[in-house]
């Protein structure tokens, strides 16, 4: 491949089939700065004005990122966060943790400071105090949903640490020990209606494997993430028994689920990933999309999330005892299961007060025959 005749930095032709000169950007890996998110190579047609333009666009993107690197204010978020980003912290991220920090900076960069209009990613954080960490807290759930507020604190919490352990603060951590008031778990269920006309619509869309996703959480009451990645290797027979033997991704627990025998037909015919399409295997946000699309159909708002607090609640329903069920869950006791997980549901209570009802009628009759 060689260099252009112009002077353009990176711009490179490669003869091809047909007698035609192809135009590419290409950038050496080790002249990307860390942080960019520009590729070591594009490519930019056959059309030389039109490849001389886009070479001198992403020469231009990459001087910019190189200057505002550069130019970043002491101290500031964005500051702490591209110093972050270069970290062996940041590095061993998995990828989905990786992005939603992502997704909290951006959220961040969005913010103006006051009257003064200064952007909240260009101020210095050990210019907070506990007071004004907790006014940002409040001010972030006039903006956002509270589960995302807390979530932006978090991070802003996490990258601070990590400026002091770099020297870049002195100041104790102000995002450290606000006592926010963490709202009640909603525990929001779907009832076995709904987990039917969900399943038969599924197949009605076409979206078996949606069908057969809802149908397998009912009863093994997973993350979304671990339920989407089953395998054919996961799987062993006891007895006359199947299970699934997996390591869950957010805890690092080892369960064994026992698999439902009338789902046992449908799982083994997968060839290797249970729930899966033509395209393979899917990720949690591709997974969310088709999902969607069969609860929009309904008229419901509910996400793959909530079966398995359905499944958690069934079992409870069921009579299973908390002991028994954070076998399956995986949960690591009993009390965040109870708190977190279990709903209150009229069945439990219509239990609790039957046997409530049997023991007394017991009594009574124990109490006359004597």
């Amino acid at each position: 491949m060689k260099r252009s005749r112009d002077k353009i930095p990176y711009l490179t032709a490669k003869k091809i089939k047909g007698g035609k000169t192809a135009y590419y950007f290409n950038l050496p890996k080790r002249l990307i700065p860390e942080g960019c998110d520009m590729r070591p190579s594009y490519a930019l047609g056959c059309d030389y004005l039109s490849a001389c333009e886009q070479a001198i666009k992403l020469n231009r993107q990459l001087n910019d990122f190189r200057k505002y690197k550069d130019n970043l204010r002491e101290k500031s978020l964005m500051f702490v966060w591209t110093n972050y980003k270069e970290s062996r912290l940041y590095k061993k991220l998995s990828e989905r943790t990786a992005k939603s920090y992502a997704y909290a900076i951006e959220r961040l960069c969005k913010i103006k400071s006051g009257s003064s209009g200064t952007a909240f990613k260009d101020i210095p954080l050990d210019k907070f105090d506990y007071d004004s960490a907790y006014n940002l807290y409040e001010k972030f759930v006039g903006l956002f949903k509270q589960y995302q507020a807390m979530y932006c604190i978090t991070v802003l919490r996490l990258l601070y640490n990590f400026g002091l352990n770099k020297g870049y603060f002195t100041r104790k951590n102000p995002f450290e020990n606000l006592r926010i008031t963490k709202p009640k778990p909603k525990k929001k269920i779907i009832p076995a209606e709904h987990i039917h006309l969900l399943i038969t619509k599924a197949y009605e869309l076409g979206y078996a494997f949606v069908a057969l996703a809802i149908e397998l959480n009912f009863y093994l009451a997973q993350r979304p993430a671990d339920v989407l990645k089953l395998r054919k290797q996961h799987i062993y027979k006891k007895g006359k028994n199947y299970f699934f033997d997996i390591i869950q991704n957010k805890t690092g627990k080892e369960v064994r689920i026992p698999i439902p025998p009338h789902l046992v037909d449908k799982v083994l015919a997968q060839e290797d990933y249970i729930i899966c399409d033509d395209y393979g295997n899917f990720t949690v946000e591709r997974f969310s999309d088709y999902f969607k699309k069969v609860r929009d159909a309904l008229g419901f708002d509910y996400v793959f999330k909530n079966m398995r607090h359905t499944a958690s609640t069934a079992y409870a329903e069921a009579g299973v005892t908390s002991a028994a069920t954070i076998s399956i869950t995986g949960h690591t006791n009993e009390k965040i299961f109870n708190e977190v997980y279990k709903a209150n549901t009229d069945t439990l209570s219509l239990r609790a007060l039957n046997k409530r009802l049997k023991a007394e009628s017991q009594n009574n009759k124990k109490t006359e025959s004597e």
